[in-house]
């Protein structure tokens, strides 16, 4: 049986509750045009997997757990704000990574390379810009434009919080919306 899955790490209530008041602070306004990402489904993805054989999953987690093994943990400061693919024709609403960027590109990059080269994933196609996504637009074509609202919050710091382990997450598809189930939890070496 497949298993549609991704490599992340979970944020702290507080920022979710803080990302959760910016969606709020937004909604009045511009519900009409996103569907926002329930606060309880908020993280930072470091490897999307797609559809997994549910044997493999206990390999997955050893691959994962030997790719992190010499990894330290690492504070993360979430700020900042954003859109895919620009403020002007926003597709996409995501909060940023400042502080600890470096170490959050090591790690993913580090897991991605070592999926890839034991499990056979493809290799990103994009660069990685690590993020927390908000709100996706509706519909199709154009996003609206953001520059306003991201350009009130843009100097806000949503939280800080310590990363200690990664999460192989399960997804799978409702139609009310995705649900996410953790498989394994990883921690960084201490």
């Amino acid at each position: 049986m497949a298993v549609r899955s991704f490599v992340c790490i979970p944020l702290s209530e507080d920022i979710v509750g803080a990302l959760h008041q910016w969606q709020s602070d937004l909604k009045p306004d511009k519900d009409h045009l996103f569907k926002w990402v329930e606060p309880s489904k908020m993280h930072i993805t470091l490897k999307f997997l797609g559809d997994v054989e549910e044997n493999t999953l206990p390999k997955l987690t050893d691959t994962i757990s030997n790719a992190v093994r010499e990894m330290r943990p690492f504070d993360l400061k979430i700020a900042s704000v954003g859109a895919f693919p620009h403020p002007n024709n926003a597709r996409v609403l995501w909060a940023g990574v400042t502080d600890g960027r470096e170490a959050l590109c090591r790690l993913q990059d580090t897991v991605s390379n070592e999926l890839e080269q034991v499990h056979g994933f493809d290799p990103e196609r994009r660069d990685y810009h690590p993020h927390v996504t908000v709100a996706r637009a509706k519909g199709r074509g154009k996003g609206p434009s953001m520059e306003k609202s991201i350009a009130r919050v843009a100097d806000d710091v949503w939280g800080v919080q310590p990363v200690k382990y990664v999460t192989l997450m399960r997804s799978d598809l409702r139609r009310s919306g995705p649900v996410y189930t953790p498989i394994a939890e990883v921690e960084l070496e201490n």
